[in-house]
């Protein structure tokens, strides 16, 4: 398993509601955080089965390239995996929209709960 990173891909700047919420919430605080609790651990776990689930897909499609197994075997394993990882992807996406805002603590400064 590849260990967590703080690799970060944005190539735009943070909106100043958010800059405020890294602030005043670094995620080292999260565990401890009546708000941030249930929802980061949530999605945190999520985040590390999709790790899992990747690297199975990177591992399978590297026996493939190394003909060291069946292409039908492996269409079947893919499809699995493959399927899982983006219906997850999807859910969780999701799950944050739904669950994660209604979460913040309220007031703060210059955020819109929808």
């Amino acid at each position: 398993m590849r260990p967590m990173t703080q690799t970060a891909f944005r190539t735009d700047p943070l909106s100043p509601e958010l800059n405020h919420l890294i602030n005043d919430y670094p995620r080292d605080a999260w565990d401890a955080h009546p708000n941030f609790v249930r929802s980061t651990q949530n999605w945190l776990g999520a985040h590390q089965a999709f790790r899992q689930l990747s690297d199975m897909c990177v591992s399978k499609t590297e026996h493939i390239l190394d003909k060291n197994m069946d292409a039908e075997h492996y269409g079947h394993i893919l499809g699995r995996y493959g399927d899982s990882l983006v219906r997850n992807l999807h859910g969780i996406i999701h799950g944050k929209t739904d669950s994660f805002s209604p979460n913040w603590p309220v007031p703060i400064h210059g955020l819109r709960q929808v």
